[in-house]
């Protein structure tokens, strides 16, 4: 495509038109294209191009829900022309609806495994499995390079699909079944963050929602009230063996030392404090 560029002085000159130029012209240029797929429905549509056509023809229809990735084969046929276009179109599936405005792509490696430096890219065929998942609700997201196609069997392709996790109470999921004493014995020495978040990765592989901030919620919650219990001398550092006896079978908390010194750690570091203590009674 040949334009011409004039300037003042008069003179005229050949100039090549880039591609960004001839585009802009096309797309003011709009043609009638009839499209149809397999139904059997017959739509006019005014485009740019036929691939154009297809898409607003698979975006003005409806269509089932499904779970992954599905492919349209739109036939397309320009006004009063007798050859006809086979345009393939994707149609990926609504992101499910999240618990904030949007969802919040991750790949914590600790969720999605993978190697480290690549967390949730996993090889398939020629190309790769993409995992993520939303910090805010859960949902996971995976995205698949070399996808095939089922009815014509075509490879190469990209999907996309998703899968809920059920949302789990931070309060029933923790201490439903254990307990405090129980998170606590399993918390042990370990960094309350790392445990948390081996927890969050646990719970989603076994299909369940449940946020990091709201178990860190919940522990400090039950931490705060352990600590400040005036009924529950369970936040009292052994000084014997009579003592330690007597706050292994304390109630109402079942609590023992170990357990409650990691209780008094993790106060400490999530700037917890304890209102009171109270004295053991002698055993003998």
């Amino acid at each position: 495509v040949t334009g011409y560029v004039y300037y003042s002085s008069g003179e005229q000159r050949t100039k090549p038109v880039g591609d960004s130029i001839t585009q802009k012209i096309l797309k003011e240029i709009k043609m009638t294209y009839t499209c149809w797929d397999d139904s059997g429905t017959k739509i006019e549509i005014e485009a740019a191009d036929a691939g154009t056509a297809a898409q607003s023809f698979v975006d003005a229809g409806c269509w089932d829900v499904f779970d992954d990735t599905v492919w349209v084969d739109v036939t397309v046929r320009e006004e009063d022309a007798t050859n006809e276009e086979i345009v393939t179109i994707a149609i990926d599936p609504d992101e499910p609806e999240c618990d904030e405005h949007e969802h919040d792509w991750t790949s914590p490696h600790d969720i999605v495994g993978g190697l480290k430096e690549n967390p949730g890219v996993w090889g398939h065929g020629g190309g790769v499995v993409i995992t993520e998942v939303c910090s805010h609700c859960g949902c996971q997201r995976s995205t698949d390079t070399w996808a095939q196609r089922p009815d014509t069997g075509e490879q190469g392709l990209t999907s996309v699909s998703y899968s809920i996790a059920d949302v789990a109470d931070p309060d029933d999921h923790l201490f439903m079944s254990i307990g405090i004493a129980g998170v606590l014995a399993e918390i042990g020495d370990q960094d309350l963050d790392e445990w948390l978040i081996e927890a969050q990765a646990e719970a989603i592989a076994a299909g369940i929602w449940v946020s990091v901030d709201g178990m860190r919620d919940a522990i400090n919650q039950q931490i705060q009230w352990l600590l400040s219990d005036d009924s529950n001398p369970l936040v009292r550092v052994a000084e014997d063996e009579r003592e330690l006896l007597a706050l292994i079978a304390a109630e109402p908390q079942d609590v023992t030392e170990a357990e409650a010194a990691t209780a008094r750690r993790i106060a400490g570091e999530q700037g917890l404090t304890s209102v009171s203590y109270s004295d053991v009674a002698d055993p003998r």
